[in-house]
């Protein structure tokens, strides 16, 4: 009977063996949930790099109505270090859709021109540029730092310096048309 007793323990304890084997670890990964982890991976890489080449690559164009501008957005601390020998500058609040509408045909027919200059526009409804905005214009100013924009104001600079200063929307239309 000692030996039917240790047969019977013996089976029991490989019922348990089995037993634990078929219970599932929590380390078993199939190789199907590796595989569907590296594709979403790869799915959400491929979907931010396409994000960002768009973003970059983004053109600065303004459309209004039929007439489209190509132009460089530049801080106001950048007006006095461009390249160009001569080049304008504009400044507005390009939240005032007004001041652009008014503007947008002769700032076309000028880019058209053979002897248009190379603009640039500084948004003055930046918090980083309304800070240079005030009452009385500083037509004088030597640096970035003594700019004082009162209004649209168009600036011609000719190597880095204060060249021409026309204040007002009218009057920048007759600079730009002559």
């Amino acid at each position: 009977m000692a030996g039917k007793g240790n047969s019977a323990k013996r089976r029991k304890a490989r019922e348990e063996a089995r037993k634990i084997e078929s219970i599932p670890s929590g380390l078993d990964i199939g190789a199907k949930s590796v595989i569907r982890a590296v594709v979403f991976l790869v799915i959400i890489i491929l979907i931010f790099y396409l994000l960002s080449i768009r973003v970059i690559n983004k053109k600065n164009t303004k459309v209004i109505g039929e007439a489209t501008f190509n132009y460089s957005d530049i801080m106001l601390g950048e007006s006095f270090n461009r390249n160009e020998k001569e080049y304008l500058v504009l400044f507005y609040d390009r939240s005032n859709g007004d001041i652009y509408s008014s503007l947008s045909e002769n700032l076309d027919k000028y880019n058209k021109s053979d002897k248009a200059l190379s603009i640039y526009t500084v948004d003055m409804s930046n918090g980083i540029n309304s800070r240079y905005s005030a009452e009385e214009s500083n037509p004088n100013a030597s640096s970035a730092s003594e700019l004082k924009i009162n209004g649209p104001t168009l600036i011609k600079f000719t190597n880095n310096k204060v060249n021409e200063y026309v204040e007002g929307t009218d009057n920048i239309n007759n600079f730009l048309a002559n």
